[in-house]
This record gives structure tokens, C-alpha cells and sequence, in this order.
């Protein structure tokens, strides 16, 4: 049987005594920059203030030695790892689609409408599409008409917006919308 793991694209940056360079441009915890200094007065100067010195340049461009700052390692991974996961969090949206037909009744859109509105409630974008077939080409009107009746049906249960009018695409009529 074959795990498999999330594994983690994010490397930790070297820090302390895994800088292996006989001099390093430091920043201190305040932003301030206190130059090109040896490894070990750069290390000990860390040590005194309480906190880490952390590799955050390895190779800066033009050259030069390497760019490290001074700060706490455990509470600058813990903030990224917070960041990261918000940054993710946010970026759930997805678009849902519904496809309706003109033949579709009042009483199937009704259904389909309840889906709607919970794709609205966990922010999800929807598209509604009207697929055409045949004879129905000629019938456009009848069908942004069916879409609009369907757009009713769901203001009354959640409130939304468009993202544009009413688009014809081919054999199909859609529209996109989301949560006010």
C-alpha cells in the first residue's frame, strides 16, 4: 500500500549554526542594518540580544555576503505558517455551475434554486447556463426570459449580484453571479 503525504514545499531558512559563511551582511530585530560582520560576532551578538540570526538572503543579487537579520525563528515560522494558511483560506472561491434548458419547469428551477443559494451562502460564484438544442436556437428570447424568471426565483430567497448581463455563447445562454 502507497501513503501519501502532503509534503511541504516551504524550506526552512538556515539559521544560527547552519550559516556556513565566513561573513554576513546583519540586520538587527529592528530593521536597522549593522554591516558586514564575522559569523561569530554576528552569532554572539544574536545570542545576547535572546534571539536567532537567520539566513534571509542566501545569495543576494550584485553579490556579496549573504543577508541575515537577527529576530526570533520561532515566532517568524509560526506568523508565515499563519499568513499561508489565511492566504489559502481565502482563495476557496470556486465557480459552481447550474445548466437549466428552456423545457425546464417552474418547480425543478425552484429545486435548483435552494442549490444556488447554498452555493451563494459558502461564497462560491455560480453560472447559470441555459443550453439550447435544435429548434430552441431560434427561441433565444424565450430563454433569457427563462434565465431572468430563474434570477427571481433566487433574489427572493438570497440576495446577489451579476457579474454581466445575460451572455450568449454559441448554444448556450449564461450568466455569472455571486454573493452581495
Amino acid at each position: 500500500m502507497i501513503n501519501f503525504y502532503r509534503v511541504s514545499i516551504f524550506r526552512r531558512p538556515r539559521a544560527n549554526f547552519h550559516i556556513r559563511v565566513p561573513q554576513v551582511l546583519v540586520i538587527d530585530e529592528k530593521g536597522e542594518k549593522l554591516g558586514v560582520l564575522n559569523i561569530s560576532e554576528a552569532l554572539k551578538m544574536a545570542q545576547e540580544k535572546g534571539f536567532d540570526l537567520v539566513e534571509i538572503v542566501p545569495n543576494p543579487p550584485g553579490g556579496g555576503p549573504p543577508i541575515t537579520r537577527i529576530m526570533d525563528l520561532g515566532k517568524w515560522l509560526y506568523e508565515k505558517e499563519k499568513s499561508e494558511k489565511k492566504k489559502a483560506k481565502g482563495a476557496k472561491t470556486e465557480v459552481k455551475i447550474i445548466r437549466i434548458g428552456l423545457t425546464t419547469n417552474i418547480h425543478d428551477l425552484e429545486v435548483k434554486s435552494k442549490k444556488v443559494e447554498e452555493f451563494l451562502k459558502q461564497n462560491h460564484k455560480v453560472h447559470i447556463e441555459l443550453q439550447l438544442r435544435g429548434r430552441q436556437m431560434a427561441m433565444k428570447d424565450l430563454g433569457r426570459e427563462k434565465i431572468r424568471k430563474f434570477l427571481e426565483i433566487i433574489k427572493e430567497k438570497e440576495p446577489f449580484e451579476t457579474e454581466s448581463e445575460i451572455k450568449s455563447q454559441g448554444r448556450s445562454l449564461s450568466i455569472i453571479i455571486k454573493k452581495k
